[in-house]
């Protein structure tokens, strides 16, 4: 099982790497698609690529709002736009190196973004949000998030509908969460 340890900030090394990880996407995209961004698009390749855009610039402008792990050689291998709320932490573009999303790269680890959600558990716990999170993600990414959320939490379903846009919320072990019909992610009784 890989390591990682938690990134509460980006100083300027970690800026750097991120930086780093937009010229690795180019270099993906020459080599392995010959230049040609319409082939990525709808992939999770693709999906990378607009979340390490985004969060490159939010690390830019607001650092302490970063969250990520390092490798046991300090490289970042996840990262995520981090914001604390009254109830609870707030993340989106919850992205990848991008190593570590195209398959069969030698540089890839596997875990990385399952590691950094423990952590953004772990750090709303330390806040008092008894794990709380919320997340903005798309469709196609939502079984994976959900899927590494129960193993997490230890919790045993979480139900809900695809949505354009939608909001995880309320996870730890002691809930069970539900889409409600106004677009929020709402609490259920355990039974």
């Amino acid at each position: 099982m890989n390591q990682f340890n938690a990134v509460r900030s980006a100083d300027t090394s970690v800026r750097s790497q991120i930086i780093d990880w937009n010229d690795k996407v180019r270099e993906y995209l020459r080599e392995l698609f010959d230049s040609d961004i319409e082939r990525v698009q709808g992939t999770e390749f693709g999906d990378a690529i607009s979340k390490i855009a985004y969060l490159t610039e939010k690390l830019l402008t607001e650092p302490d709002t970063f969250r990520g792990v390092i490798d046991v050689q300090g490289r970042v291998q996840a990262g995520a736009s981090v914001e604390k709320e009254i109830d609870h932490l707030f993340f989106d573009a919850l992205a990848n190196a991008p190593w570590n999303v195209i398959k069969n790269q030698h540089e890839t680890l596997k875990g990385a973004a399952t590691s950094l959600m423990e952590e953004l558990v772990n750090e709303s716990k330390s806040l008092g949000f008894s794990g709380r999170l919320k997340l903005y993600s798309i469709p196609r990414a939502k079984q994976k998030k959900v899927l590494a959320l129960l193993s997490i939490t230890g919790m045993s379903e979480i139900q809900g509908e695809t949505s354009h846009r939608h909001r995880l919320g309320v996870i730890n072990s002691a809930t069970k969460i539900a889409w409600s019909k106004s677009g929020t992610w709402r609490q259920l009784n355990r039974e």
